[in-house]
């Protein structure tokens, strides 16, 4: 589970509320929701920004929305402190340029001619190794896609360092410091909003596929979606964005009741769908219209 989604999820619990134990859904004014923010953090809008330069590396969650920084451990500040080199700033020097033929800045080489050239890029490359370790700790088992923006000649070597296995191949070659926060922002999402697109549309293709196929792993019967979210049997859930469905659950005896009206002692069962799929580490599409698929508030692609 990423940051984002395993703090969501802690600030979503009730004290009364405690998971994972053998205890009957609680009345809705005890389980905060979550589904009103589904659509800032679900799998169909968070990703990863890691922006590259040898004078610093950021690393950012980021939606459709904005941009929230997230603390690289043990990474250091800039070449100069990954490589402990006091005579960095002599012989070679490595620094920005007059623009290149993309625009970007390139680099200066001053001393010893060519070897420098290689010299430089040696140790950049050791010092993106070093934010990659830091990189793969905060990212941890995180599966959301990550973009790389830096100078040109720079995001080669970083990807050369690379672990993480979801790495876009659209980037942003540009120098990131000269970017505001929210144009960086923007940048970013207008490359991945189509990978979510197509993530998205494969999804529901799938959906349809097991509909027709195996139609025990693809439901959109409340009855045994919430149960099986309970269970961590959920693969994949789609959720109709401004949607309720006011009900009880019990899940030691399994039984499920719905209501046509929210009251005092039952709950929204797509708000606790939607929470016990974010313990389990499901994907989740919160959507309307087209984005679901099939009418109807709720549908999911099951594990087993």
């Amino acid at each position: 589970m990423s940051d984002l989604w395993r703090n969501l999820s802690a600030e979503t619990a009730a004290p009364t509320y405690r998971f994972g134990t053998r205890r009957a859904v609680p009345p809705a004014e005890t389980l905060r929701r979550i589904t009103p923010l589904l659509p800032l953090v679900s799998h169909d809008g968070q990703f990863y920004l890691l922006t590259i330069g040898l004078g610093g590396t950021r690393l950012f969650a980021g939606t459709r929305y904005g941009l929230s920084s997230i603390a690289l451990e043990h990474v250091p500040a800039s070449l100069r402190d990954a490589l402990k080199y006091d005579e960095f700033a002599k012989n070679p020097q490595w620094h920005s340029g007059v623009p290149g033929s993309g625009g970007e800045r390139g680099p200066i080489f001053h001393g010893q001619g060519a070897r420098d050239v290689a010299a430089i890029k040696e140790e950049a490359l050791r010092y993106f190794q070093q934010v990659e370790h830091g990189v793969r700790h905060a990212l941890h088992n995180a599966q959301a896609p990550l973009l790389l923006a830096g100078i040109a000649y720079l995001l080669p070597l970083y990807r050369a360092a690379n672990t993480y296995a979801h790495v876009l191949e659209a980037e942003i070659a540009t120098n990131p410091d000269e970017l505001g926060i929210d144009s960086l922002q923007a940048r970013a999402w207008a490359l991945v909003e189509p990978y979510f697109e197509r993530a998205h549309a494969d999804a529901i293709e799938r959906y349809l596929h097991l509909r027709a196929t195996q139609p025990a792993l693809a439901t959109n019967y409340l009855r045994a979606i919430v149960p099986a979210a309970y269970q961590g049997r959920v693969e994949t859930l789609f959720l109709a964005a401004g949607q309720k469905q006011p009900g009880t659950f019990d899940p030691v005896s399994g039984e499920l009741a719905l209501y046509d009206q929210a009251g005092p002692r039952n709950s929204d069962l797509l708000n606790l769908a939607a929470i016990e799929c974010v313990r389990h580490d499901s994907t989740i599409y919160a959507g309307t219209g087209a984005q679901m698929p099939e009418s109807g508030p709720f549908a999911a692609i099951m594990r087993y």
